[in-house]
């Protein structure tokens, strides 16, 4: 029964970030689509540093907030982007994951936050920057700088201050319910 009840609090979790990664996009949308995106959103990339489990939601939240994007017209290449931004936020909560894992909270809290946010902005530097150069065929190294600069900016701007504030007194651990390692 405790296994069962495990994956509904995961599910609902992932539920409620998706849910939040949308809300937040659609916050600013103005913001939100582009090849200079600052998605306010993108600050919830911190979130696989301190709990794994957050990619799901995430990437969930990416590819709906994309999705609705080209359903109501503001982002006009949302199938695309549906695909290609939610592989980048997927590939970079992974990744962003394994940092969590492997550098310690107590030891060194900014460095683990500080190198968890450099995947989201380089997976999406990378992949977004790829995906506009090829649907616009503008130059990838000038799509990719954008792409960077928004994301860059929102994620350590707004995410590592989310990071600090949900690492410090491990508030984090209330809100995922998570055990004491």
């Amino acid at each position: 029964m405790k296994n069962n009840s495990a994956r509904v609090r995961f599910l609902c979790q992932s539920a409620l970030l998706a849910a939040l990664y949308t809300a937040l996009t659609f916050a600013v949308p103005v913001l939100s689509f582009g090849m200079m995106q600052l998605r306010i959103s993108e600050a919830l990339t911190v979130l696989p540093v301190l709990y794994p489990p957050a990619t799901l939601g995430l990437t969930v939240g990416c590819a709906l907030s994309n999705l609705i994007g080209f359903v109501a017209g503001v982002n006009p290449i949302g199938l695309i982007d549906a695909l290609v931004g939610s592989l980048a936020t997927l590939l970079a909560g992974l990744c962003s994951a394994a940092v969590g894992r492997l550098i310690s909270a107590e030891k060194h809290p900014h460095r683990r936050l500080l190198l968890g946010l450099v995947f989201p902005v380089v997976f999406n530097a990378l992949l977004v920057g790829a995906e506009l150069t090829a649907l616009f065929l503008e130059s990838f190294w000038i799509n990719a700088l954008w792409v960077a600069a928004g994301e860059l900016a929102v994620c350590y701007v707004l995410g590592y201050p989310l990071g600090l504030g949900l690492q410090r007194g491990k508030v984090y651990r209330r809100l995922f319910h998570m055990e004491e390692e």
